[in-house]
């Protein structure tokens, strides 16, 4: 929970204002008299923070923590996305030659990865700490760009019924992670070291921002589980009619997705976003029109495409809070 304290405001000869800080809390940061610290001035008021930013600490995890290797590389995977810099992985009776195959997979499934010690009973990974060149919109940006193009190219590939390349939709899953997994660690750095990255002129935004990059994984995960659906069809013959109607739910699931990435690189007023909830009402009376299909795979395919039509609604969602956002903050968002 955060200390609060109140202090009075003073104002000093030549006009500026001036306010003292307790101790504890200055020294707790490691600052000393002399020291340069960096003041922000933000949707929640002023801030003060070391220039250097906040140094996350080194994070040891042992084997007996967890009872399956799958865990100890999810939590790596955790440590990486919220800005650890090392993660220091033991196990006391040493890693299988299996379990440290699966853990050396970790540096080539994460952005900035590289391994530092491999040893037996010891591997230890260090994570890139500074932002990257990319601005983090415009990363948001390429994401929002993959999610829709994922989505009308399986579309494609469905009225195709091209079990190939829907193969190829399926592999894409792998670059999806590492580019979510990045861009959220980028997210938690720009909260640890705000001077060294965006600072978020609204404080709200960073939940609607967080929410969006989670969002844009699902959008596309679903997009491979349209494709999944399409291979387990193959190329049996299939129920015509009922086929037919769940192209049309995703031709509009791929028109929503459309128009919620020209909201967010374009722009877009409340009303225009408001046309993917009219859209959604008629994935649901085709949706309800399938169900006198007995083909189990076909109900499969629908259910997965009214679901990625869910996450179109989930961003809708997101962009209208984000207009709301920067309709009632004091700063205009750059």
């Amino acid at each position: 929970m955060a200390e609060i304290e109140h202090r009075n405001l003073q104002k000093i000869k030549g006009g500026s204002y001036v306010i003292t800080l307790p101790r504890k809390w200055v020294e707790g940061l490691g600052l000393r008299k002399g020291e340069r610290v960096v003041m922000i001035r933000d949707s929640l008021g002023l801030r003060i923070t070391p220039e250097t930013g906040r140094e996350m600490p080194t994070v040891e995890v042992s084997k007996k923590e967890v009872d399956d290797i799958r865990f100890l590389r999810y939590l790596t995977f955790s440590y990486y996305m919220q800005g650890v810099e090392k993660v220091i992985l033991r196990a006391d009776d040493g890693f299988t030659p299996e379990e440290r195959r699966e853990l050396r997979r970790i540096a080539s499934e994460l952005v900035g990865a590289d391994i530092m010690e491999d040893a037996q009973n010891r591997m230890v990974f260090r994570f890139l700490t500074k932002l990257d060149e990319e601005n983090f919109f415009d990363r948001l940006t390429r994401m929002m760009r993959f999610a829709y193009e994922i989505h009308r190219d399986t579309y494609q590939i469905l009225r195709e019924r091209n079990i190939s390349n829907a193969a190829e939709i399926v592999e894409r899953i792998g670059e999806v992670l590492k580019q979510y997994r990045v861009t959220f660690r980028v997210l938690s750095l720009t909260l640890l070291q705000p001077t060294r990255g965006f600072p978020f002129s609204d404080v709200r935004l960073i939940t609607l921002y967080a929410a969006l990059i989670r969002d844009l994984f699902m959008t596309v995960y679903y997009a491979t589980q349209i494709a999944k659906s399409l291979i387990d069809l193959g190329a049996e013959p299939v129920e015509e009619n009922i086929f037919n109607k769940v192209l049309k739910m995703y031709e509009i699931v791929v028109k929503m997705y459309e128009r919620v990435f020209t909201a967010f690189t374009e722009g877009a007023t409340v009303n225009d976003i408001f046309q993917n909830s009219k859209a959604y009402s008629e994935i649901e009376k085709l949706d309800q029109e399938l169900s006198v299909s007995r083909d189990f795979r076909l109900i499969v395919l629908a259910r997965n495409v009214r679901r990625a039509g869910g996450y179109a609604i989930a961003l809708s969602d997101i962009l209208v809070n984000k207009l709301v956002v920067e309709k009632t903050s004091p700063f205009t968002e750059t």
